[in-house]
């Protein structure tokens, strides 16, 4: 049996008191809210064992990402080789709670503060940025569209023996992969921002930031976990409009946030559909809803029928025993 690892008690100079595990979705990373010695609280961030380089990677983000005005956690400390980052606490508040406090008509004020972020890394010249992870370009896009096919579509024979899936996706990720590129989030959703008891907001999650798709990350925040229902279409459109006019979004961006929109949710109901397979039930809450909205944005593509049948099943079984045949 693998012993538990033992908690450092102080970082640099930092002398660190009362951890208490904080949940990290799906990242192998682990995290802690920790009392400092001013009573002040920050998070540690424990790494799996001998990833030093990733740590020092993932350090180079934060800095490049603050140096820019990204609102990212503060580097507070760190033990490079023991794996250790204690960073500044954010708070405890994340978007979805943020938003579900409010009433209908004051969320849409709200949701444009928090894609605040967006608008930051929309006036960020691309080539600005360092080259830590590839681009989410064609052959990226279609990566991720391969956990559909692995964990959704793969579950019968009749499936695996045909090749249309496969064909759709590659020609998906093609269109999408020609957008014009903007420097990407990666995984903008409302549990990565976070709203500290000052009404100040914070970003999460940062470290997978790479140029892509100019609406991928504004598809993430509209598609992802409980936005759809607390925020109406109304006002997802004039949402969208605000991002669009803020960032100075290229003619064409609404099109192009329909295929980002179907890529992500795509990407996005296979994720869930494996972590709630592996006993991470609490994804399993999302896929219904995500694969019912999914099917609207695939009837809008060409010969997607098959897609969508996929799709209807999945939402039918709630991600539990999907059961389906890919056919022409």
């Amino acid at each position: 049996m693998t012993k538990p690892r033992l908690l450092p008690t102080r970082i640099g100079s930092l002398d660190i008191y009362h951890p208490t595990r904080i949940a990290g979705d799906a990242s192998s990373r682990r995290y802690w809210r920790v009392q400092l010695e001013d009573s002040g609280s920050a998070v540690l961030c424990g790494y799996p064992p001998n990833q030093t380089a990733t740590v020092r990677r993932d350090l180079e983000v934060l800095s490049w990402l603050s140096g820019r005005d990204l609102p990212v956690p503060r580097i507070l400390g760190s033990e490079l080789d023991a794996g250790w980052v204690l960073l500044q606490d954010l708070g405890t508040e994340d978007g979805e709670a943020t938003l579900q406090k409010l009433p209908p008509e004051a969320r849409l004020d709200m949701a444009r503060t928090l894609i605040g972020p967006l608008l930051v890394l929309g006036h960020i010249p691309c080539p600005q940025l360092p080259r830590w992870n590839p681009p989410l370009d064609e052959s990226g896009l279609r990566w991720e569209l391969s956990g559909f096919e692995l964990w959704v579509g793969g579950n019968t024979p009749e499936c695996d023996a045909q090749p249309e899936l496969g064909l759709w996706f590659d020609r998906l990720a093609k269109k999408i992969g020609r957008h014009p590129q903007r420097i990407c989030h990666r995984d903008f959703h409302l549990n990565n921002l976070l709203m500290d008891h000052r009404g100040r907001l914070g970003v999460i999650d940062v470290q997978d930031v790479r140029l892509g798709p100019d609406t991928y990350d504004l598809a993430s925040f509209l598609v992802d976990r409980a936005m759809p229902d607390l925020l109406g279409e109304n006002n997802q459109e004039d949402l969208t409009e605000f991002w669009a006019t803020e960032t100075g979004a290229a003619p064409g961006w609404r099109r192009r946030l329909v295929e980002s929109k179907l890529q992500r949710s795509l990407k996005v109901v296979a994720t869930f559909v494996f972590l709630s397979r592996q006993g991470a039930i609490g994804y399993q809450k999302w896929i219904p809803s995500l694969a019912r909205r999914t099917i609207r944005l695939a009837e809008e593509f060409d010969d997607a029928s098959a897609l969508a049948a996929i799709l209807l099943n999945l939402a039918s079984a709630g991600g539990c025993d999907v059961r389906h045949t890919w056919s022409s």
